[in-house]
């Protein structure tokens, strides 16, 4: 992942395949990385979702765009 870049982190597993998702069926490929606290059960802590570094800008206007 060197050339991947963080666009966005959120609070819940839902929203992060939510943003996955979406940013896939646009053309951008995208993972996340969970640093939520599983002895809580996700209440403490963010998933990070990042993309590749050229295509961090429109996976921003995009996330921003639709609200998600």
């Amino acid at each position: 992942m060197i050339d991947w870049v963080k666009v966005t982190e959120v609070k819940d597993i839902f929203t992060s395949q939510n943003i996955i998702t979406f940013l896939a069926e646009n053309g951008i490929e995208a993972s996340e990385i969970n640093k939520t606290d599983s002895s809580y059960a996700g209440a403490f802590g963010k998933i990070e979702i990042y993309c590749h570094q050229e295509d961090a800008v429109t996976a921003l206007h995009l996330i921003e765009k639709n609200k998600i």
